[in-house]
């Protein structure tokens, strides 16, 4: 059938020992391993750009994801100057 859904094997693998290497870094650096599952890496150039990702704790890494999520709901708090 050409409506079956077809996985490409080699990309899925490739996918995979690309996500499992993020979380050995990951867990390699501190974090807890766990991957953000709306958040995923583009390709392997990206470790590169991740070679100042010391600085993101947990916390940081926290923070940040809230905010995002209150821009993405349009959170007025976050367009307020005076709203830490």
């Amino acid at each position: 059938d050409d409506d079956a859904l077809r996985v490409d094997a080699a990309f899925a693998k490739a996918y995979s020992a690309r996500e499992q290497k993020r979380l050995d870094a990951r867990r390699a650096a501190g974090g807890d391993g766990v991957l953000d599952a709306g958040v995923a890496s583009s390709s392997d150039s990206e470790s590169s750009d991740d070679d100042g990702a010391a600085a993101l704790t947990p916390r940081v890494e926290a923070d940040v994801l809230k905010t995002m999520a209150a821009i993405r709901r349009r959170d007025a708090a976050v367009y307020d100057g005076t709203t830490a």
